[in-house]
Formats: structure tokens, sequence, C-alpha cells
């Protein structure tokens, strides 16, 4: 928003794009974010999968539509995602399959920090009998997902 006015006040008239959902927060140490839409209630025609780690303080959720599998949005607990990558998704209209295959991708924890996309793969393929499987991280793919913030 902020650029936006700026742009139109130094003569370039520039329209307000909101963009996609999107919130983080910290609640003592556990950390929440959301991309898009995640609604308490499905609407028709959508679907949801949710995991959540055995410790019971790492957790996804995930809303997509059922039959194309476009991706709607994603709660993660303890989990920490890029932006960027979850933005440029969005945008792109990715499926949760690709999210899943892409998961490394996106993930923003800190070094030697267990990814479990091995555990929420396993759940989401057995629930879904789906059979996808990991890509690994690929700087190229990130960063080029974050091209679209860069100075013009």
């Amino acid at each position: 928003m902020g650029e936006a006015v700026a742009r139109t006040l130094t003569g370039d008239p520039t329209e307000y794009k909101p963009g996609h959902w999107f919130n983080s927060a910290k609640f003592f140490d556990i950390e929440y974010q959301t991309y898009g839409w995640v609604r308490n209630q499905l609407a028709e025609g959508e679907s949801d999968f949710y995991w959540q780690h055995p410790d019971g303080r790492k957790g996804v959720k995930i809303t997509f539509e059922t039959e194309a599998r476009k991706l709607i949005g994603i709660n993660v607990f303890g989990i920490r995602l890029r932006h960027m990558v979850l933005d440029r998704m969005l945008e792109e209209e990715r499926t949760v399959d690709y999210l899943l295959e892409h998961w490394r991708d996106a993930l923003f924890d800190p070094e030697f920090y267990r990814d479990h996309i091995l555990d929420i793969l396993h759940c989401f393929n057995d629930q879904f009998g789906t059979s996808i499987r990991p890509k690994k991280k690929n700087w190229v793919r990130i960063f080029n997902a974050q091209q679209t913030w860069l100075p013009i």
C-alpha cells in the first residue's frame, strides 16, 4: 500500500494491488503463518489436509480445490515458510501437489532443522491416494520467486 501511495505522490499513478492474504505471528516460541485462505469450514468444491507432528508443536493445514487441486491456502504452526515462494505459488495458481513436491523450496527454517516433508507426504499420500515425492531444494527456483519483489 505504501509503495502505491509513494509512486502516486511522486507522479507515477499506481493502483494498489493487495495481493494474497498473509499473516505471520509468534506466540511465545510457536510460529504461525497463513498464506491464502484457510477457512474453518470448507466451501463447496474444496478439500483440506491436516498433518500434526507427534509432539503437538508443529502442524500444517492446506486447503485446495478438490477437482483442479489448485492451492487455496496454507496454515503452518511451528514451521517457517518463505513468503515470496508461497505468494508466487498462489499467484501462479499452483496445485497442492506442486506445493508438496517443492516444500523444501518454501521451507525457511534454521539450519539442521528437520523438514518433516517425508512424514507430511506419507500422511497426504495415504489420505488422497497419491504418490507425490519431494524435490530437492533449488535456489534458482527460490530466487526466481523473489524476483517479483526486487526494485523496478
